[in-house]
């Protein structure tokens, strides 16, 4: 009898292991590659509970380009991103995506992703083809499930430079949309991530039409993936963008946030007086950063005038993209497997325990007899 219990309660142990390391992968975080010839770019959609369903500290802009690139990015409230986070909360939500490339091409265009990122119980995952319509209102084709397919081919392309996608997440039997993020225009600077071999990977995003600075932050190939524990060093411009030579305190703020929107500690602001335009370099510890993908963010601020006696600032905000890989094995381990990887740890600590608890029950029960 106490066997059959023993053996039982090691049976339900197991059981919520299982269902433990289910739940750490069950929200989106869904990755979708637009590829193109010789051009390839990625865009991330993610269900984060901290994110809201407009632009917020957990999205996270374009990066900056050099002269041959493409890039992908979902369009929000006038802002490129790479990364689109939002609450799910069974709201449904249109994502308005557009694929961009640095010259005109021609032949096909592909989409990939993978299927099993989608958990079919909790979303309904559409894809919506619209080709050169910047206006998303003439589709090309029928709907693409996505958590059925894990890919999907555009009809052949003529010379285009932007490309039009659209990505409808919903409950499960759900097919309409309650929200719809604005649409991207055409040509210019739209896109997301960065992949064909950028020479720096930086994004630049001026909040204001009144700015008089231009700011970066950018990290050379030797910083952009570094060891557990490393120092990177970036280097750092500010751009006075005015004829007159300007005498200005601007305050600088950094930050690092991973691509799941935790903040990662870097120090105090620091204000400085610029007369010209002014370049340095500066060092930040990554000793508090586990192995994973990081945002490193520099925002400067200044003022631009008094007005009833009440202070207006100018924002200009700059990102560099990082990476920090586990010194054990040379490869950065992501945070998500890095949860499921201790919850598995620990589930294999008390499974063997139990093991010995019911071998040693057993022995005693098999003495008595």
């Amino acid at each position: 009898m106490k066997k059959s219990i023993l053996l039982t309660v090691l049976f339900i142990s197991i059981l919520i292991l299982v269902g433990s390391i289910s739940l750490v992968s069950a929200a989106l975080n869904l990755k979708i590659t637009g590829v193109i010839n010789d051009y390839n770019a990625d865009l991330w959609i993610k269900d984060n509970a901290n994110a809201g369903s407009g632009f917020d500290p957990y999205d996270f802009l374009i990066t900056s380009s050099p002269n041959d690139y493409s890039t992908f990015s979902s369009t929000v409230s006038g802002n490129s991103l790479a990364i689109d986070s939002w609450s799910f909360g069974s709201t449904s939500r249109t994502f308005n995506l557009v694929y961009h490339v640095s010259s005109a091409q021609t032949g096909t265009f592909g989409l990939s992703w993978s299927s099993g990122a989608i958990s079919s119980g909790t979303y309904d995952v559409d894809l919506e083809y619209y080709g050169t319509d910047s206006s998303y209102a003439t589709q090309v084709g029928s709907d693409v499930d996505m958590s059925s397919s894990s890919s999907y081919t555009s009809p052949s392309l003529d010379g285009e430079s932007d490309i039009y996608v659209r990505v409808i997440v919903a409950p499960p039997a759900t097919t309409t949309s309650d929200e719809t993020t604005s649409s991207s225009s055409s040509g210019g600077g739209g896109g997301g991530t960065v992949v064909q071999q950028p020479d720096v990977i930086i994004s630049l995003d001026l909040s204001s039409p009144e700015l008089l600075f231009d700011a970066s932050i950018v990290l050379t190939d030797k910083f952009r993936a570094i060891n557990e524990g490393d120092i990177i060093e970036s280097q750092i411009t500010l751009l006075p963008m005015i004829v007159e030579n300007p005498q200005v305190d601007v305050t600088l703020s950094y930050s690092i946030k991973n691509f799941e929107g935790r903040e990662f500690p870097v120090g105090e602001s620091e204000t400085i007086l610029v007369t010209g335009q002014k370049s340095f370099k500066k060092q930040f510890a990554t000793s508090n950063l586990p192995p994973g993908n990081y945002i490193l963010s520099l925002e400067l601020k200044y003022p631009t005038g008094i007005t009833d006696g009440i202070t207006s600032y100018a924002i200009a905000t700059s990102t560099s993209q990082f990476e920090v890989k586990s010194k054990e094995f040379g490869v950065p381990i992501s945070q998500k497997y890095k949860s499921m990887t201790i919850i598995l740890g620990v589930g294999i600590f008390f499974l063997i325990l139990l093991i010995i608890v019911v071998l040693i029950s057993y022995k005693k029960i098999k003495k008595k007899k």
